[in-house]
Formats: structure tokens, sequence, C-alpha cells
């Protein structure tokens, strides 16, 4: 690489790095390291942790077993198995709402009896780059198109694919039709407002959603940050192991870059 086209990038790189907030006011709290190993995470928005906590885990291979978190006999977080599927992608909203993402691109939910797909599209699998489950068994997912933005796609209740307009890299769901977020491969965030594409300030690397409408993302300081007011609020500090940004983000559960889990502790988690 010459100094001249180094140097591009270095400015680029720093651009990206302008972020809404200069100055970081901790949360109360810290990040207290939890068993096991994640290469996803994901947390449903009902229930109390860590039982509403899903993840895939480190095996070989590039679909992975996925797991329930429990509270482990003398303390800590469990995990207990999901049998019946591997994934590489696992994404909760509710109890009744429980979609995975294999490697292949197909995409399955869970039932009482265990898991059920690859689900339809019309005459055969449907295809997905990224998934968000959403209320009463329904799930958002982008296709599997070559470009670095893929199409918006909503499964409802009766099966039905309906494609959204634009195309984004993550999408996240976080309880009604104004709260479906997208990040595009430019790392802008977008807001669903039921008729549009709403763009919102700053670059952001990851994004997580919450119930109630909560939408975080994390800036490329390593920082989560809430969207609340109109503006972007500093939530919650990278997780211990620097070398950010953190790789997989949910309400207040993490993974560093060594697939360590982390949740963010206010005295209430073992």
């Amino acid at each position: 690489m010459t100094g001249r086209k180094l140097a591009s990038l270095i400015a680029g790189l720093a651009a990206l790095a302008v972020l809404p907030n200069t100055a970081h006011a901790l949360q109360y709290g810290s990040w207290h390291q939890q068993n096991g190993c994640a290469t996803w995470l994901t947390q449903r928005g009902d229930g109390i942790p860590p039982s509403n906590v899903y993840i895939a885990g480190c095996e070989s291979g590039a679909d992975k077993k996925l797991y329930q978190g429990q509270i482990a006999g003398g303390g800590g977080t469990g995990w207990l198995e999901l049998p019946g599927l591997t994934a590489v992608q696992i994404s909760a909203w509710d109890s009744g709402s429980i979609w995975a993402r294999r490697s292949n691109g197909t995409v399955h939910y869970r039932t009482a009896s265990g898991w059920s797909g690859p689900v339809s599209f019309g005459g055969g699998n449907a295809c997905a780059s990224y998934i968000a489950a959403a209320g009463s068994n329904t799930v958002y997912a982008l296709g599997c198109e070559t470009t670095p933005d893929k199409s918006i796609w909503w499964r409802n209740t009766s099966g039905n694919w309906i494609q959204l307009p634009g195309a984004g890299k993550q999408i996240g769901f976080a309880g009604t039709w104004s709260s479906l977020y997208v990040v595009t491969s430019a790392f802008r965030s977008w807001r669903w407002t039921g008729t549009t594409w709403e763009l919102l300030p700053g670059y952001t690397f990851q994004l997580s959603t919450g119930r109630n409408d909560a939408y975080y993302a994390q800036m490329f300081d390593g920082w989560i940050y809430k969207w609340e007011n109109q503006n972007w609020q500093d939530y919650f500090p990278p997780t211990p192991l620097q070398g950010y940004p953190t790789k997989f983000f949910t309400r207040q559960w993490a993974t560093d870059t060594l697939n360590r889990i982390y949740v963010w502790d206010y005295g209430i988690f073992p």
C-alpha cells in the first residue's frame, strides 16, 4: 500500500470515528464475565435473565450448537443446549418467537416440541443473511444478494413474506413498525417510520434492540449508545478486553473479541 493510500485510509477511518458525544458518563455497574463462549448472542425482552438469553456456541464448523441461559449450580450462568439444530445466528423476541439462521441461509423457528423449518419462500426455502425476531412468531430478514446491502423482508403471522423498501446489512426490531432499524454497509442507522426510512446521525458498527422501542448501537469507539430523545446517549463502555468493537451486543449482554461472554452487572447477577 502506498503512503498516499495509507493516509487516505487513516483519514477515512478517522471520519467514521466522529461520535455524537465527546464525554462519557459511566452507568452504574460494571462488566462481569460469565461462563461459556459465544459467537452470537441474543436476548428476549420478557422474563428474567439469564433464562431469556440465547447463544450460538464456539464449536468447530460454520454452524454452532444453540444454547439457552440458566443459573448454574454454585452460581454463575450456565447454558442448556437446544438440540436439533445448529446455526450461525439466533434471534428471540419472546418465548413464542425464537428464530435461527444457518450458514446456508435457511431460516428455522422453535416450537414447544423443538426446531421446525426451514421456512418456505415461494417454491423453495427462504434465504437470509441476517434475521431479527419479532412478536407473534414473526421475523424480519435480510436477503442473500451478493450486494453489500441486502433486501428487507417481513414474514407475517400468515407465513407470507412481504418486501419492504430499502436495503441493509443488519436489522433489528424493538416492538413497533416505527422501531424497526437497519444498519447499512456505510455504517449508517435508519429507522422505519411505517412508510419510509429515517436516517439517524452518527456511524454505527453494531446495532442492538430491546423492548419498548429501545434502540442501542455500538459506535466506533466501542461504547454502546442508546437512541433517546432524538439523540444518542452513551450507555455502556466497551467490554474489559480492549480490541473493541464488541462483536455482538444485546441490551446488557456482550461478547468480546475472544468470544467471552459478559453481562453488565447492576448487582442482580451471580
